[in-house]
Parts: C-alpha cells; sequence; structure tokens
C-alpha cells in the first residue's frame, strides 16, 4: 500500500544513550516483538549535530501509530517535549527531512500530523511547536 502521509512522534524521554535509535530499535524488537525499529526516520542528536537517521525501510509498514502503519511514514524526534519544546536545531533538521520524505514521496504539508491526532496520547507532546514546524515544512 502507497505511503500517502507522515505522522510525527515523540520518544518521550530524553535523547541520550538510553533514548536513540539503537536504544529503540532494542526496545522494539526485543520487548515488543517488532520485525524493526517502528519508525521510518529518527532525529536525534549525535556528536554536536541533530541527524535524521533510518530507521525502518521506506518500503515497509511502520509500528508507530495505529491504523496508520500501512499508509503512513513515522517520524520519531529524540527527546520529551511535554515540559520543553525541542532544541531549534533539533527542529530545524526534522523539518529538513520531513521536507525531503515530502519531496520524494509527493506529500503535501497538509498530509503530515501530529500523533495525537490518530492515536489516544499526547504525542510529540503538549510543548512540541506544531504550527511552526508546520511552516517549516511549508504549511
Amino acid at each position: 500500500m502507497r505511503k500517502n502521509h507522515i505522522v510525527i512522534h515523540h520518544a518521550d524521554s530524553v535523547d541520550g544513550p538510553a533514548a536513540n535509535i539503537a536504544a529503540i530499535r532494542h526496545w522494539h524488537v526485543d520487548h515488543l516483538n517488532y520485525a524493526d525499529i517502528g519508525y521510518h526516520l529518527v532525529c536525534e542528536l549525535v556528536g554536536a549535530e541533530y541527524e535524521a537517521i533510518l530507521g525502518r525501510d521506506w518500503d515497509r509498514d511502520g509500528a508507530h501509530a495505529l491504523g496508520h502503519n500501512q499508509t503512513g511514514f513515522g517520524f520519531c524526534f529524540i527527546g520529551s517535549f511535554n515540559e520543553a519544546p525541542p532544541p531549534d536545531a533539533q527542529l530545524e533538521r526534522g523539518a529538513a527531512a520531513v521536507r525531503m520524505v515530502m519531496r520524494t514521496f509527493d506529500i503535501p504539508a497538509a498530509a503530515v500530523f501530529p500523533h495525537r491526532q490518530f492515536n489516544p496520547t499526547d504525542c510529540p507532546g503538549h510543548r512540541f511547536p506544531w504550527e511552526r514546524f508546520v511552516k517549516m515544512i511549508g504549511g
């Protein structure tokens, strides 16, 4: 099935050794019995810079938003954004990566959604600057 939207998440934990793409992949595979990490892209701090890192292959269904795993790409920002917003550098890097996915798969900004729109969660966090992020991706 063709993916036609992007679902934005946060890891809901502080960026670092306990919350990075490797730790999330380990949790998803070893504890939740997923085939791989549930997200297609993860944005995390690597050294002194934020990076968008490939998670699950593009052509595989995700495991990130109930009812949207076949049709939506999962994009996770590492961090917890209920108390504080993401750092500007992370938001900018994440927005650039989301724009790349949008261009590659012809997905409009109107088809980029917060996880909370589909499932009963606060994800990507109460302090995630959603309106600003939408403007950054061209919405």
